[in-house]
């Protein structure tokens, strides 16, 4: 039972990115969008408009990840307040 490997600093970074991986791709996305007003009056509105929806198509894109859950020591959701009488069912 021992034999357990420690979390590292990598793999700790990396589970954080994936967590937030839908706000990131949103964030990117609205940066790029924004950066559109730096080019020519012509072009800009198509490139926005452009830019907005491949942030969203993105956004949808990526999975949702949800937090990991701490488990009870029935394999319970601690979300619930209380355990069954019997864990067996």
């Amino acid at each position: 039972m021992g034999d357990h490997e420690a979390t590292t600093g990598t793999a700790t970074a990396i589970a954080t990115v994936q967590r937030y991986s839908k706000g990131i791709a949103a964030t990117v996305g609205a940066l790029l969008t924004s950066g559109a007003f730096v080019l020519p009056d012509n072009v800009a509105p198509w490139v926005s408009l452009g830019m907005a929806a491949l942030t969203a198509v993105a956004t949808v894109a990526v999975p949702t990840t949800a937090g990991r859950q701490e488990q009870s020591s029935a394999g319970y959701p601690d979300a619930l307040k209380s355990e069954p009488v019997d864990a067996l069912g």
